[in-house]
């Protein structure tokens, strides 16, 4: 007979089995596309003040994410320390996420079912990525998109976490806002429109909020003046049509926001968090059609910004960095909701975890890294791109596992990743 099992011990065993498959994905991890030029422009670099100054003067003003790249494997071994470095930001982001949703869910939800609800918004986060390979296995990309929303995270964890002295966690929350100012144009953005939304919203932390909104403005600005945005936009001659970017921007608000709002594994969150809430809310339920708006405002901004900068959506980065915060922003507003409803059954947890484990292979992102694990795809591409680095770099690749980023060379003349890779190479030579 089994040994019973305690709440606890279920809710950490379930969290574990549904994140594992993207934890396993990442061990499976390799270089890809702008690694190589980023990998080889880092390297001719000494120190990371020079990095800074040189991206913010050639590139652009990420004053944090380049930082942070600065010390990753695109500076230090490449190819082996890679999946390594994947799996470090893995663990970081989930912890990250984790943390600041249950430091919220905590505020409203009964105590035994905090942990399970957040444990179910961190996999809601990667299972609903648009683009999960690029979301969350990409270095280059990361380093911006995925890292950042994580510090942005511990800011809110901060600014809940009312057991610390207060001067000191506006201090912290301060300063980890301004680091969470310098990961990517977008970002930078949301925030400054999350932060103003607050100010409106919130009357009661008035003079903490506008403290924050200076600070995030202070980012803000110091990312955009960058030189390097300038010579960056003019790669881009389709930038700055401001009709085309407007409508185009809210219909791919309806349509991620909405997709992102009827996938089956929100509607079973949505249920979750309602049938929980706490029907004693301590505070005056904020105004809905408000937080409709700062909703949907938030998918809109980063479609927006993509489409007048550059004229298109592109790889979906941008929406793969909001869905966090549209996550965490949702759970706000069925908390709003719940204060006009009555009390509702709560469900046992068992039969949350059934039927989200169900509802996970809706999830593409799920459903492909099972599928090419099952296949063996991720295990035959790793040991294949490790051969043929060893052996001939340029060679195509036979298993292109479509649940992590692969973007092979095309082998045509004026090929980008093909020039990338052969310069890199080819340094490693001298």
């Amino acid at each position: 007979m089994l040994p019973k099992i305690s709440k606890n011990s279920f809710v950490v065993i379930a969290g574990v089995l549904l994140l594992a498959p993207f934890f396993i994905a990442a061990w499976y991890c390799r270089p890809a596309a702008d690694d190589f030029c980023a990998s080889l422009y880092l390297k001719s670099i000494s120190g990371a003040g020079e990095a800074l100054v040189k991206l913010y003067h050639d590139y652009n003003g990420r004053y944090t994410a380049n930082f942070i790249l600065f010390f990753s494997p695109l500076k230090h071994q490449l190819e082996s320390n890679y999946q390594w470095w994947i799996t470090a930001q893995l663990v970081f982001v989930s912890l990250s996420f984790f943390m600041a949703f249950k430091k919220f869910n905590d505020h409203f939800l009964e105590g035994e079912q905090t942990s399970l609800l957040s444990l179910i918004q961190v996999f809601l986060v990667f299972a609903l990525m648009p683009n999960s390979a690029e979301g969350l296995y990409w270095t280059t990309g990361t380093a911006a998109y995925l890292i950042g929303p994580a510090f942005a995270f511990w800011h809110i964890w901060l600014r809940l976490n009312t057991n610390l002295d207060h001067a000191l966690r506006i201090t912290l929350a301060g300063i980890v806002l301004f680091l969470a100012q310098g990961f990517s144009e977008v970002q930078s953005v949301l925030i400054l429109f999350f932060l103003t939304a607050l100010l409106l919203l919130d009357s009661k932390n008035r003079k903490e909020n506008l403290i924050y909104l200076i600070i995030a403005a202070i980012g803000a600005y110091i990312m955009f003046s960058a030189p390097g945005n300038h010579a960056r936009l003019q790669q881009y001659p389709d930038a700055f049509r401001w009709g085309h970017s407007l409508f185009y921007s809210l219909l791919q608000s309806g349509r991620f926001g909405g997709w992102w709002l009827i996938h089956p594994l929100t509607v079973i969150v949505i249920i979750y968090y309602v049938s929980v809430s706490n029907h004693e809310i301590r505070r005056a339920p904020l105004s809905l059609p408000l937080l409709f708006f700062v909703l949907f405002g938030m998918v809109f901004i980063a479609a927006f910004m993509p489409y007048l900068f550059t004229g298109i959506l592109g790889q979906h980065r941008t929406m793969n960095a909001t869905l966090p915060f549209f996550i965490l922003l949702l759970g706000w507003l069925m908390v709003s909701i719940r204060f006009y409803l009555p009390r509702l059954y709560q469900p046992k947890i068992k039969l949350i975890v059934m039927f989200i484990a169900l509802a996970a292979f809706f999830s593409n992102n799920y459903h492909q890294i099972l599928l090419d694990l099952k296949r063996g795809e991720l295990q035959s591409f790793a040991q294949e791109f490790d051969e043929k680095t060893r052996s001939n770099p340029f060679r195509k690749l036979n298993h292109q596992p479509k649940s992590v980023f692969v973007l092979d060379p095309t082998g045509k003349p004026g090929d980008w990743i093909g020039d990338c890779m052969n310069n890199y190479y080819l340094s490693h030579k001298e």
